[in-house]
């Protein structure tokens, strides 16, 4: 439902306007690039500061995450990649 509020600071400042309700864009995960990009994680490995976070997964889930939260722009990104990294080192010992 669009609520009426004005642009400003203070009172009853700024034009009148509607916020309106935001449309989230449906995600797109296709199988082929999933394919694609266990692929070339399989051929070409790791990259060295993924080596090192899963070197520190081992010691302390805690460090790995604060170091990873240095090298990757966005907090989310930082789980997805933690979580990424344990299965291998789950599968190594």
């Amino acid at each position: 439902m669009p609520i009426n509020t004005t642009v400003g600071v203070k009172g009853k400042r700024g034009f009148p306007v509607t916020k309106r309700a935001k449309v989230q864009k449906p995600k797109r995960k296709s199988k082929r690039n999933k394919f694609i990009k266990e692929l070339i994680e399989e051929v070409v490995g790791f990259s060295p500061y993924e080596a090192r976070i899963a070197d520190l997964i081992d010691v302390s889930e805690k460090r790995a995450i604060r170091f990873a939260r240095r090298r990757v722009r966005y907090f989310n990104m930082v789980l997805t990649l933690i979580v990424g990294l344990k299965r291998p080192c789950q599968n190594k010992g």
